[in-house]
């Protein structure tokens, strides 16, 4: 609704998508600052005797997620463009605005970080 509304905004088409995604990542900003405001969770409040009878890829699901959510907004979402929505670097660097070397040191370092988020969790995720 926001990128309709704003269509006269657009000075070149052929940066549609570019323009597109910039509006939901600022959008995604905006509602991830709101909800991690309102309410922090984490796998130290709830504990895992909740998951006893819960399926092991669910467990691993929520492994994941805690995981991620201590990441920086700006390494969750880079990683989350290249590897889970396929975006090339090039792609991300024309969204995000970083040059294409900075978001291969980006998504370096947030994987090491993600899996020092992940240590301990090795049973649960390899079984």
């Amino acid at each position: 609704m926001r990128a309709f509304l704003n269509l006269k905004k657009l000075k070149k088409e052929e940066k549609f998508k570019s323009w597109l995604c910039k509006i939901a990542l600022n959008l995604a900003k905006k509602e991830y600052k709101r909800r991690k405001a309102m309410e922090e969770k984490s796998l130290e409040n709830y504990g895992f005797f909740y998951l006893e009878n819960e399926n092991k890829e669910k467990k691993k699901s929520i492994i994941i997620n805690e995981a991620l959510n201590k990441l920086k907004f700006k390494d969750k979402f880079i990683l989350s463009l290249f590897y889970y929505n396929g975006f090339s670097l090039k792609e991300i660097e024309e969204l995000s605005g970083i040059k294409e070397d900075n978001l291969k040191m980006i998504l370096c370092r947030a994987m090491q970080k993600l899996r020092k988020n992940l240590e301990g969790y090795e049973y649960e995720l390899l079984s």
